[in-house]
């Protein structure tokens, strides 16, 4: 396993629902893969200005720790570019 999260500038992440983890751990051993953080769990921290000027722009700002991993990240979303017009 790589010792690092990710080094780049921007990052795409795909979310899925899926009825089991073990059934989908089971599947993804079949291809080849990486998994990183596989048993990490991520709580967020949000942060906006007094008058709430980001939520009103559909921007957030958000402080995540992973753990076990330690890992923190700064996460800024928005606005979506279909928003953006």
């Amino acid at each position: 396993m790589s010792n690092e999260h990710f080094q780049g500038k921007f990052e795409v992440e795909l979310k899925y629902r899926f009825e089991s983890k073990t059934c989908f751990l089971d599947v993804l051993k079949q291809v080849p893969h990486e998994i990183m953080l596989e048993d990490n769990l991520e709580s967020d921290c949000y942060f906006d200005t007094p008058d709430k000027s980001l939520r009103q722009q559909n921007k957030s700002v958000c402080i995540r720790t992973m753990e076990p991993s330690g890992i923190k990240l700064w996460i800024v979303k928005g606005p979506e570019a279909t928003e953006a017009l």
